[in-house]
């Protein structure tokens, strides 16, 4: 979907997340991370501090364009039960896979993102703990089909399924960085095709090491 497409509240959003964005990686990159305030952010992005915080939590987290993820639990059933492929590795993916758009909104950044990054490493922490929050979330959503008696099938027969949840969702995140490393390009052009070889080599490497 395009942003054209969106409801004009979600796109107002999406334009103001931008627009402070777009400044505070542009100083950054102009200034250093070091010379980088709150008060410089919004006065480029002609927005007040409480926009800003509004979208933000962290001058980091407005350079990276990062955000706590907004994704309903009902928005992850769904797109566990209708995501493409057979196994709950690759269901878990996709939920895996929405709840990152959600941290990042704009999946096209990326290269500026890591550009940024290696201008200003302390930011990595940072983006690891973004991801890592998002892997949480698609945890708990795993935990919640569990404690309703909806087990996935990979977890079941196992003594602790939450830890097989975790094992889970551990094969699913590595797949999609896979894939990323892999081809870049390729997942903003066909995401899902990006994946499906992604599948196959780690299916093929599993084969192969019986």
């Amino acid at each position: 979907m395009t942003t054209s497409m969106l409801p004009i509240r979600e796109r107002n959003r999406i334009e103001t997340w931008r627009s402070i964005h777009d400044a505070a990686a542009e100083l950054t990159l102009e200034n250093g991370l070091a010379a980088l305030t709150v008060e410089t952010v919004v006065a480029r992005a002609g927005c007040s501090r409480r926009t800003f915080f509004n979208y933000f939590q962290t001058k980091e987290d407005a350079v990276l364009g990062m955000t706590e993820p907004r994704v309903t639990d009902a928005e992850l059933r769904e797109t566990f039960d209708r995501a493409p492929g057979e196994a709950d590795f690759e269901r878990t993916m996709h939920v895996l896979i929405r709840i990152l758009e959600a941290t990042f909104l704009d999946p096209a950044l990326r290269g500026r993102r890591q550009l940024l990054i290696e201008r200003a490493p302390s930011l990595r922490e940072r983006f690891a703990a973004h991801i890592g929050l998002a892997e949480g979330y698609a945890l708990a959503h795993l935990r919640a089909r569990i404690d309703a008696g909806e087990t996935p099938l990979a977890c079941r027969g196992i003594d602790d399924p939450v830890e097989a949840a975790r094992a889970l969702l551990m094969l699913a995140s590595t797949i999609i960085r896979f894939a990323f490393v892999s081809d870049p390009e390729g997942m903003l052009a066909d995401r899902e095709a990006c994946l499906e070889r992604a599948v196959a080599t780690f299916r093929a490497v599993i084969e192969a090491t019986r």
